[in-house]
Protein backbone atom coordinates (compact mmCIF):
# COMPACT_ATOMS: atom_id res chain seq x y z
CA UNK A 1 0.00 0.00 0.00
CA UNK A 2 1.28 3.35 -1.14
CA UNK A 3 0.69 6.52 0.47
CA UNK A 4 0.76 9.71 -0.97
CA UNK A 5 0.57 13.65 -0.29
CA UNK A 6 0.32 16.02 -2.70
CA UNK A 7 -1.20 19.37 -2.56
CA UNK A 8 -3.22 19.66 -5.57
CA UNK A 9 -5.21 16.70 -5.39
CA UNK A 10 -8.88 16.43 -4.56
CA UNK A 11 -11.63 13.73 -3.37
CA UNK A 12 -14.82 14.09 -4.83
CA UNK A 13 -17.64 12.23 -2.57
CA UNK A 14 -21.48 11.72 -3.14
CA UNK A 15 -23.37 9.92 -0.55
CA UNK A 16 -23.32 6.54 -1.24
CA UNK A 17 -20.69 6.55 -3.96
CA UNK A 18 -16.87 6.01 -4.43
CA UNK A 19 -14.58 8.38 -3.76
CA UNK A 20 -13.24 9.91 -6.91
CA UNK A 21 -9.30 10.96 -6.98
CA UNK A 22 -9.11 14.58 -9.20
CA UNK A 23 -5.90 15.98 -10.09
CA UNK A 24 -5.32 19.48 -11.85
CA UNK A 25 -4.41 18.93 -15.30
CA UNK A 26 -2.06 21.85 -16.11
CA UNK A 27 0.21 20.78 -13.25
CA UNK A 28 3.11 18.68 -13.02
CA UNK A 29 2.65 15.50 -11.38
CA UNK A 30 0.53 13.47 -14.23
CA UNK A 31 3.47 11.59 -15.46
CA UNK A 32 4.36 10.03 -11.46
CA UNK A 33 0.52 9.09 -11.23
CA UNK A 34 0.96 6.79 -14.19
CA UNK A 35 4.06 5.69 -13.86
CA UNK A 36 3.04 4.55 -10.11
CA UNK A 37 -0.42 2.80 -11.84
CA UNK A 38 2.15 0.84 -14.00
CA UNK A 39 4.80 0.40 -11.04
CA UNK A 40 7.43 2.26 -12.74
CA UNK A 41 9.10 3.04 -9.26
CA UNK A 42 10.98 2.51 -6.25
CA UNK A 43 10.80 3.11 -2.97
CA UNK A 44 14.21 4.33 -1.17
CA UNK A 45 13.73 3.75 2.90
CA UNK A 46 13.46 6.19 4.90
CA UNK A 47 15.76 6.92 7.86
CA UNK A 48 14.51 9.97 10.14
CA UNK A 49 10.54 9.40 9.42
CA UNK A 50 9.82 5.95 11.36
CA UNK A 51 6.08 6.75 10.44
CA UNK A 52 6.97 6.37 6.56
CA UNK A 53 8.52 3.87 4.23
CA UNK A 54 10.40 5.73 2.34
CA UNK A 55 10.64 7.87 -0.38
CA UNK A 56 9.23 7.61 -4.26
CA UNK A 57 11.97 7.37 -6.74
CA UNK A 58 10.03 7.23 -10.02
CA UNK A 59 12.48 5.09 -13.33
CA UNK A 60 13.72 7.76 -15.79
CA UNK A 61 11.60 6.78 -18.74
CA UNK A 62 12.35 7.41 -22.17
CA UNK A 63 8.42 7.66 -22.76
CA UNK A 64 6.02 10.09 -21.15
CA UNK A 65 2.73 9.32 -20.65
CA UNK A 66 1.58 12.82 -21.00
CA UNK A 67 2.14 14.95 -23.21
CA UNK A 68 1.54 18.74 -24.20
CA UNK A 69 1.13 18.72 -28.11
CA UNK A 70 -0.10 21.33 -30.69
CA UNK A 71 -2.53 20.65 -33.10
CA UNK A 72 -2.22 22.89 -36.05
CA UNK A 73 -5.39 23.75 -37.99
CA UNK A 74 -3.31 25.59 -40.52
CA UNK A 75 0.53 26.63 -41.18
CA UNK A 76 -0.08 29.42 -38.81
CA UNK A 77 -2.15 28.82 -36.12
CA UNK A 78 -2.60 25.52 -33.81
CA UNK A 79 -4.23 24.68 -30.18
CA UNK A 80 -2.18 23.44 -27.38
CA UNK A 81 -3.26 19.53 -26.36
CA UNK A 82 -2.31 17.45 -23.74
CA UNK A 83 -2.07 14.18 -24.71
CA UNK A 84 -2.45 11.15 -22.41
CA UNK A 85 -0.80 7.46 -23.58
CA UNK A 86 -1.44 4.01 -22.31
CA UNK A 87 2.17 1.39 -21.39
CA UNK A 88 1.69 0.98 -25.28
CA UNK A 89 2.32 4.59 -26.06
CA UNK A 90 -1.08 4.92 -27.61
CA UNK A 91 -2.97 7.59 -27.04
CA UNK A 92 -5.90 6.96 -24.73
CA UNK A 93 -7.33 10.48 -24.00
CA UNK A 94 -7.01 13.91 -25.27
CA UNK A 95 -7.91 17.37 -23.61
CA UNK A 96 -7.82 20.67 -24.95
CA UNK A 97 -8.06 23.49 -22.53
CA UNK A 98 -9.35 25.94 -24.91
CA UNK A 99 -12.46 23.78 -25.65
CA UNK A 100 -15.75 22.79 -23.61
CA UNK A 101 -14.45 20.09 -21.00
CA UNK A 102 -15.27 16.19 -21.65
CA UNK A 103 -17.07 15.97 -18.17
CA UNK A 104 -16.58 12.33 -18.06
CA UNK A 105 -13.32 12.98 -17.14
CA UNK A 106 -12.83 16.45 -16.62
CA UNK A 107 -14.40 18.53 -13.94
CA UNK A 108 -13.97 22.24 -13.08
CA UNK A 109 -12.95 22.98 -9.16
CA UNK A 110 -13.08 26.18 -7.55
CA UNK A 111 -10.09 25.73 -4.89
CA UNK A 112 -11.93 27.64 -1.88
CA UNK A 113 -10.51 30.58 -0.21
CA UNK A 114 -8.31 31.37 -3.44
CA UNK A 115 -8.02 34.31 -6.23
CA UNK A 116 -6.45 34.91 -8.96
CA UNK A 117 -4.25 38.85 -9.32
CA UNK A 118 -6.41 39.46 -11.91
CA UNK A 119 -9.81 38.69 -9.58
CA UNK A 120 -12.28 36.39 -9.28
CA UNK A 121 -12.11 32.67 -7.75
CA UNK A 122 -9.42 29.65 -8.84
CA UNK A 123 -11.20 27.53 -10.99
CA UNK A 124 -8.65 25.12 -12.54
CA UNK A 125 -9.87 22.03 -14.70
CA UNK A 126 -9.10 18.64 -13.00
CA UNK A 127 -8.68 15.43 -14.24
CA UNK A 128 -10.67 12.53 -12.87
CA UNK A 129 -7.57 9.76 -12.30
CA UNK A 130 -10.94 7.08 -10.86
CA UNK A 131 -12.64 7.10 -14.27
CA UNK A 132 -9.97 7.61 -16.80
CA UNK A 133 -7.18 4.88 -15.38
CA UNK A 134 -10.40 2.52 -15.15
CA UNK A 135 -12.03 3.14 -18.59
CA UNK A 136 -8.47 4.27 -20.53
CA UNK A 137 -5.90 2.03 -18.88
CA UNK A 138 -7.96 -0.92 -16.97
CA UNK A 139 -6.44 0.12 -13.79
CA UNK A 140 -8.74 0.26 -10.65
CA UNK A 141 -7.78 3.46 -8.28
CA UNK A 142 -9.34 3.15 -4.93
CA UNK A 143 -9.17 6.02 -2.11
CA UNK A 144 -9.48 5.55 1.66
CA UNK A 145 -9.14 8.40 3.98
CA UNK A 146 -7.87 7.83 7.41
CA UNK A 147 -8.70 11.32 9.33
CA UNK A 148 -7.37 10.13 12.55
CA UNK A 149 -3.98 9.73 10.74
CA UNK A 150 -4.93 12.24 8.39
CA UNK A 151 -3.79 10.64 5.24
CA UNK A 152 -5.21 9.93 2.05
CA UNK A 153 -4.51 6.66 0.83
CA UNK A 154 -4.13 6.04 -2.80
CA UNK A 155 -4.19 2.61 -4.40
CA UNK A 156 -3.70 1.15 -7.65
CA UNK A 157 -4.32 -2.38 -9.56
CA UNK A 158 -5.66 -3.94 -12.37
CA UNK A 159 -9.77 -3.80 -13.04
CA UNK A 160 -9.55 -6.73 -15.14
Amino acid sequence: MLCLSWGVLRLWTRRGKTKNFYYRIERGGLQELFQLAYGRYEIDPSTDNPFLAGTVRYEMQEFEFVNSEKEYANANDYEEMYVFYNELKEPVYRYNPEKKADKDYVKSIITAGMTRNRGGAVIDPYLNITRLFKDKLGIEVKITVDKEKKLAVLSMGSSK
